[in-house]
């Protein structure tokens, strides 16, 4: 009975197959989206005494939350369009790959430039490689997954 139930709650954040329908896959991102909102403004509530970075994470939280952009976006645009959906599974691999390539560099450029705002050289040079192994780890789990 536990294994289940948990199996049920652990299946609506899993991944859905890279050859499922694409609604499919953009709800799954709709609800990590809703997850990664509500992390970012429990995140910016913590840290509320450090300056004007809880504003910047509530801000993007709430971004997260909201329905205009995103996957809520383009699931209500294929609504009313069919054809904004890339239904080819070669394609959308493809298109995949293609974003995973550029995914790295400009993670890193944009942490370096963060960092660089914030606290200067070092943490220029530290945001950036943070970033970008980060951006480095994601697209290379994305491609797994794309390629599955």
């Amino acid at each position: 009975m536990h294994r289940d139930m948990a199996q049920r709650l652990l299946s609506g954040w899993t991944p859905p197959a890279a050859a499922s329908d694409p609604r499919e896959i953009l709800r799954w991102v709709r609800r990590v989206e809703l997850a990664s909102g509500v992390g970012a403004i429990v995140a910016g509530l913590v840290l509320w005494n450090a300056g004007w970075v809880h504003w910047l994470l509530i801000g993007v939280g709430l971004l997260g939350l909201s329905p205009w952009p995103g996957a809520r976006a383009i699931l209500r645009r294929a609504g009313r369009k069919p054809d904004v959906l890339i239904t080819d599974p070669e394609r959308r691999r493809r298109r995949g790959h293609r974003f995973a390539i550029v995914q790295v560099p400009l993670y890193a450029i944009g942490g370096s430039a963060i960092g660089y705002v914030v606290d200067g050289v070092g943490a220029a040079i530290f945001m950036g490689a943070a970033m970008g192994l980060s951006a480095a780890l994601g697209a290379w789990w994305f491609v797994r997954w794309l390629d599955r």
